[in-house]
């Protein structure tokens, strides 16, 4: 109360008078990086830096005195309490996130979960238990007096308060929820779990072990479906996650795998010394973290994968959803010392998986895809402007998608990312299609008004066709969205293409068409993707694929789909790498990279039976005639007195060279494409029908024509091989460089 702040060591020798106020100063707590002090005098906080050059920020916080305060190093917002019954929320630079309504009596304490999802709050008789967006869980009256001083657990789950009368009052977090499709578990008591399965395939209402459920007197079938399973421990439950077929439970002292349907245990195993503070889960694994062991990698089968190591690690009390994340091959997270870098972690062996990625500002938000392989692996961030990228982990390049972004969260099973942006709802499909065609990529996105949900909203979860969507007064409604897009997403992955389709048709929405036009061409499907851009109506693009499909060697096509990825460099490397010389220095000639063209051409001059030299000229000089204009580069200039140009010669040359590619393609001159073969026959058809008479081979093409069903065979019959070529193949271009 003599308004000194004072730095003291941990031996409890005075350092320094850090400040002095004049006033009482009843509270005051670290900044999350340690270099500053929060401090509260009247009604003012004052941010202090250590550094005598930095300047302090100081604001009015509450119309009464300021009792309490609290700065969570995770989150990094404030809480504030005072004599005017009020508490409020704050960010880092003063301005205010939300103000409570008075309260019955003054709040005299605060307190910060480790996580920084809930906060704890004291008051004359009274706790409560607060969301960190400012919305109350629960309030508890208990004969205490007022409450001076909280103190949370390490895991977060129970709190201590020291009343005025020296009692001393312990609460325990319950009712903690947690959702995966269909199954929900709850934490029901110290030690008991509730598990309900709400999908209608459970309703043969079957226990563990596959045993009929006992029906209480005048309980209907559905009503017991509805009770779910009670799960007992012997400790208190300190976590509970359910994801991919898996339930998680976390003890004190043990952590117990069930599998989901039967909840049969499936491996228990003791975890020894140390509070887990974290746990998450993916595709048979899932991530353990305290403060004694660090980070812990396990399977579903409960054997140790791996132990991380590495400085973005360092403090597992920091870590919570958000700033880590994990898939069945990749762990993310933010390194905390240098927050525009996330670390990646192989979660086999712990080691890198690759080099870290690093973005321009800092990074608030990292979330993994759970869909496709390692090397299709993405990755979605949201920066400290709120701004949302997705970028792949194998080679990364970030994309922005989105501004003013609340969340976003990815499909379970799928890869499809939604997120809450200027209060819409938007869904992206098919997000790879920033690295097939951006183009494509409005057309492949859903987007939904959201300002019925509110500020402050943010996405909780992505299960089938419905987005958990959180309010923020802590109501969960869901968001369902077009269930057509998924089971397109889901075809392609089995590479049932003739289904796709078929839907494609009995939708009839361009979102769709798009999605297995992107899907398509990101698979390799020509002739779907084909079909796909003819019933958008991009002719240009349709043309382009068709003169793909008309290039007889299959590094061609590869160089092609590379070429409209707008992917030169790659393109050219493939041809290349399979002496496809002439085709390299055209594919130059087309971008108008004369020099990269004249280049190849000279490097291989007396390399190749054909030289080529002479076309690149010849080309060069027809393009520069046609915009009236003369040669200045000294490189032509100096191989044009020596090359005299001959039409005729270069013809001949480009026959040889297309001869010589056919010929190595073991493919038919006249073979072309199923689909080319229905579009042109349907469009003679029409012509017949139109004339009202014709020719009598036009009208023998005409009913030659297939009909849809004949070609959606073909699709099946060319389906069948792709689709075992396809097993396992990734949806990322880069494989095609290894020749």
């Amino acid at each position: 109360e003599d308004g000194f702040v004072k730095k003291w060591s941990k031996t409890g020798n005075l350092q320094s008078k850090f400040c002095h106020t004049g006033r009482a100063v009843y509270s005051l707590a670290w900044s999350p990086n340690g270099q500053s002090i929060l401090y509260c005098s009247e009604k003012f906080l004052t941010i202090k830096p250590l550094s005598p050059s930095m300047k302090e920020v100081k604001w009015k916080a509450h119309e009464a005195i300021v009792l309490c305060v609290d700065w969570n190093p995770t989150n990094d917002l404030i809480v504030s309490g005072g004599e005017d019954c009020c508490y409020k929320i704050w960010d880092s630079f003063g301005r205010q996130v939300y103000a409570s309504a008075p309260l019955e009596f003054t709040v005299t304490s605060l307190a910060w979960t480790p996580n920084g999802d809930e906060f704890a709050l004291g008051s004359f008789n009274r706790i409560m238990l607060c969301d960190r967006h400012g919305w109350a869980h629960s309030s508890h009256h208990v004969d205490t007096g007022s409450i001076f001083s909280l103190s949370w657990t390490e895991d977060g789950t129970q709190v201590a308060g020291a009343g005025a009368s020296g009692a001393v009052c312990f609460a325990q977090k319950l009712g903690q929820e947690v959702q995966w499709e269909s199954l929900q578990a709850t934490v029901k008591d110290l030690r008991q779990v509730h598990v309900t399965d709400l999908s209608a395939a459970a309703a043969n209402i079957k226990g563990p072990g596959g045993d009929m459920k006992a029906l209480s007197d005048g309980e209907s079938p559905s009503e017991a479906h509805l009770r779910g399973e009670e799960l007992e421990f012997s400790d208190r439950v300190v976590k509970v996650s359910v994801s991919h077929g898996f339930l998680i439970v976390v003890t004190q002292k043990a952590c117990y795998v069930y599998k989901c349907g039967t909840f049969n245990l499936h491996h228990k195993f003791e975890l020894g010394a140390g509070a887990v503070t974290l746990l998450l889960q993916a595709k048979d694994v899932f991530l353990l973290a305290s403060n004694v062991k660090g980070v812990q990698i396990f399977s579903t089968d409960g054997q140790l994968r791996c132990t991380p190591r590495a400085p973005g690690l360092a403090h597992p009390r920091f870590l919570k959803e958000g700033n880590i994340s994990l898939a069945s091959d990749v762990l993310a997270y933010i390194n905390r010392s240098s927050p525009m870098e996330v670390g990646l972690l192989d979660t086999e062996s712990g080691k890198p998986f690759s080099e870290p990625y690093k973005h321009s500002i800092n990074v608030v938000s990292v979330a993994l895809n759970h869909d496709g392989m390692a090397n299709s692996r993405k990755m979605s961030l949201i920066d400290s402007n709120r701004d949302l990228y997705v970028t792949r982990l194998h080679r990364p390049k970030p994309v922005k998608l989105a501004t003013m972004v609340e969340s976003a969260v990815w499909h379970s099973r799928h890869d499809i990312l939604a997120c809450i942006s200027h209060q819409r709802l938007v869904v992206w499909y098919y997000p790879h299609v920033v690295y097939v065609d951006m183009d494509l990529l409005q057309k492949t996105q859903l987007s939904i008004d959201a300002s019925a949900y509110g500020k402050q909203c943010e996405l909780v979860s992505f299960h089938g066709s419905s987005c958990t969507v959180q309010k923020a007064n802590g109501a969960r409604v869901s968001a369902p969205v077009s269930p057509f897009p998924i089971t397109l997403v889901r075809y392609a992955a089995r590479n049932k293409w003739p289904q796709c389709t078929r839907l494609c048709r009995f939708a009839k929405k361009t979102v769709l068409w798009a999605c297995l036009a992107a899907v398509a061409m990101g698979r390799r499907q020509l002739e779907i993707a084909a079909v796909a851009f003819a019933a958008l109506d991009e002719v240009d693009k349709l043309d382009c694929v068709q003169n793909i499909i008309s290039i007889p060697s299959s590094e061609g096509q590869r160089a092609e789909l590379l070429l409209y990825q707008r992917r030169p460099d790659a393109a050219e490397q493939v041809l290349v790498s399979a002496n496809l010389i002439y085709r390299a220095i055209m594919l130059n000639i087309r971008i108008f990279r004369w020099r990269r063209a004249l280049e190849l051409a000279s490097n291989y001059h007396g390399k190749m039976p054909i030289s080529h030299v002479d076309t690149v000229v010849g080309y060069r000089q027809k393009h520069l005639a046609a915009f009236a204009r003369k040669e200045t580069d000294p490189r032509f200039l100096q191989i044009m007195s020596k090359v005299k140009i001959d039409w005729n010669a270069i013809k001949n040359k480009e026959a040889q060279e297309n001869a010589i590619e056919l010929k190595s393609s073991n493919r038919k001159g006249s073979e072309n494409s199923v689909i080319l073969k229905v579009i042109v026959d349907t469009r003679e058809g029409k012509g017949t029908r139109a004339s009202g008479g014709g020719s009598s081979t036009t009208s023998t093409q005409a009913k030659s024509a297939p009909s849809g069903s004949d070609m959606e065979g073909k699709l099946q019959q060319q389906s069948e091989p792709a689709a075992q070529q396809d097993v396992g193949h990734a949806f990322d271009q880069d494989d095609d460089l290894e020749m």
